[in-house]
C-alpha cells in the first residue's frame, strides 16, 4: 500500500490487490451537519452526476454505460462520498470521472429543477415511515436545540417540498466550493494497478485543483444527559414498537477503541437480547441493536417489535440485559467468536465487495488526516486493536446510561 499527496495538498491510497478490477472514492470532510440550506448537501450529491464543464449528463451516462463502471455518491452527517468500480484496465477513465466530478461541476439550472422531482419523491418515502416523523423530537431531547446541537436537530427533521423548491444553482456552487476542497479530502484506489501508472495519473488529473475552503471544527456535540419517554399511539399497525437512543461517542482515531468496544456491546446485546426475547420468550417480532457512530456525535440504538401486551415485559429484559453487560457478565469465549467472525468477514469483503473496503479504509484516512489532524498518520503501521472484556465493560460503564436515553415508543394499544 501507498499513502501519497497530491501537489494541491490532497491525501491518497493506492491499495493493490491481484485482482481485475478497481474501485475508487473520493471522501469529503462535509456532510449535512455543514449545509448553509436544509437539504442542500444531499441534493448537491444528487446533482453531482449532471454534467461538468467538460461533459454533460448524457455524456457521462454514455462513458458508465459503454464502460460498465458503477459510479454513485452518498451523503452523510460529516462527509460526501464519491466512488466508482470498473475493470483495471478502465481505471484511467475511473480517475477522470471523480476528479472531473469534484473539480469542474456545473449544475444546470435545467437539470436541477427536473432533480428535485425525484428528491423530494425520495423524502416523501422516508417521510411515511412512523419513526422518521418523530427523529426531530429524539434529537431535540438528546441534544437540545440551541448551539451546535441546532445543526443535529436540523439534519434529523425531514425537509419540506418548498425547502427543496428553493434551492437554486448559486445554493449549490456555494456548498461545492466548501465541501470539495483538497486539504479536506481523502482519495483512494483501492484493487487492480500499476503504482506507478495511477500515482502519476492521480497527480496529473488533480495538478490543477487548488481551491480553498473554510477551516473545519469537528469538535464532538455534548448530549443534554437527560432521559426522555416519546409515547405514541399507533392504531394502524399490528404490534407497538420500541426504538431506544442511549448517547455514546463520535467516531475518531483517538477513541477507536472505545468505538469498538461499543460496537461489540451493540453485538452482544443484539445477540443476547434475541435469544431472551425472541427464542426463550417468543415477546417479539423483530430486533436490531447498532452503534450509530457520526463523527461528532453517537448513539447506540435499540429497536424491537413486539405485542403491546408484552411492550413492559420487554422493556424490563432489555434493562437487565445492559445491567448484565455493566456487571461484566460476557462470555470470554463468545468475544472470541465475535473478534473471529469479523477477521473472516474483513477477508470476505475484501474481494466480494471492493467499493465497500475502499470506503472503509479512505475513511480511517479521513478520520486521521483531515479530521484528527496526524499528518504522518499510516494504516500501515497500525496494530489491529484487541478488544478485551475489560474494554467492553469500561465503554459500557462510561457511554451505556439509561438515565440519560431517549425512548420513542409507538404503541398499538388494541394489539
Amino acid at each position: 500500500m501507498k499513502i501519497s499527496k497530491t501537489e494541491s495538498g490532497m491525501p491518497y491510497i493506492l491499495y493493490p490487490l491481484k485482482t481485475g478490477y478497481t474501485a475508487l472514492a473520493s471522501i469529503t470532510a462535509f456532510g449535512a451537519l455543514d449545509e448553509n440550506k436544509k437539504h442542500s448537501a444531499h441534493t448537491l450529491e444528487h446533482m453531482l452526476f449532471e454534467g461538468t464543464k467538460t461533459k454533460n449528463y448524457r455524456d457521462i451516462d454514455e462513458t458508465l454505460s459503454y464502460n460498465a463502471i458503477e459510479y454513485n455518491a452518498a451523503t452523510y452527517t460529516d462527509t460526501i462520498k464519491i466512488y466508482t468500480l470498473g475493470v483495471t484496465r478502465k481505471t484511467d477513465i475511473l480517475i477522470d470521472l471523480i476528479s472531473d466530478t469534484v473539480q469542474n461541476s456545473i449544475f444546470p439550472s435545467e437539470r436541477l429543477e427536473k432533480e428535485k422531482g425525484p428528491i423530494k419523491n425520495e423524502l416523501k418515502a422516508d417521510k411515511n415511515g412512523p419513526v422518521v416523523n418523530y427523529y426531530t423530537i429524539v434529537y431535540e431531547a438528546l441534544y437540545g436545540n440551541n448551539g451546535e446541537g441546532k445543526k443535529i436537530v436540523r439534519w434529523a427533521r425531514p425537509p419540506t417540498g418548498p425547502e427543496i423548491d428553493a434551492l437554486t444553482v448559486e445554493d449549490l456552487k456555494r456548498e461545492y466550493e466548501r465541501a470539495f476542497v483538497p486539504e479536506n479530502m481523502v482519495f483512494i484506489a483501492y484493487g487492480g494497478m500499476n503504482l506507478d501508472k495511477i500515482s502519476k495519473t492521480i497527480d496529473d488529473k488533480f495538478s490543477s485543483f487548488y481551491r480553498k475552503g473554510p477551516k473545519r471544527d469537528f469538535s464532538e456535540i455534548k448530549p443534554l444527559g437527560k432521559k426522555k419517554e416519546i409515547g405514541v399511539e399507533n392504531p394502524k399497525s399490528p404490534y407497538s414498537r420500541l426504538e431506544m437512543f442511549i448517547p455514546t461517542t463520535g467516531f475518531k482515531i483517538d477513541n477507536r477503541k472505545e468505538y469498538l468496544s461499543l460496537s461489540m456491546i451493540s453485538t452482544i446485546l443484539n445477540n443476547n437480547l434475541y435469544k431472551t426475547l425472541r427464542q426463550e420468550n417468543g415477546l417479539i417480532y423483530s430486533i436490531n441493536v447498532e452503534n450509530n457512530g457520526h463523527i461528532r456525535f453517537g448513539t447506540l440504538n435499540v429497536y424491537t417489535e413486539s405485542s403491546s401486551n408484552d411492550f413492559l415485559k420487554v422493556r424490563r429484559i432489555i434493562d437487565k440485559e445492559i445491567d448484565r453487560i455493566h456487571a461484566g457478565e460476557i462470555d470470554p469465549d463468545y468475544i472470541k467468536k465475535i473478534k473471529s467472525a469479523s477477521r473472516d468477514a474483513y477477508i470476505v469483503e475484501k474481494y466480494r465487495n471492493p467499493i465497500s473496503s475502499a470506503i472503509r479504509i479512505a475513511l480511517l484516512e479521513l478520520q486521521a488526516r483531515v479530521i484528527s489532524g496526524y499528518e504522518n498518520y499510516s494504516l500501515l503501521s497500525q496494530k489491529p486493536i484487541d478488544i478485551t472484556t475489560d474494554d467492553i465493560r469500561a465503554a459500557c460503564d462510561k457511554y451505556i446510561n439509561l438515565d440519560r436515553a431517549v425512548n420513542l415508543s409507538f404503541i398499538n394499544k388494541k394489539t
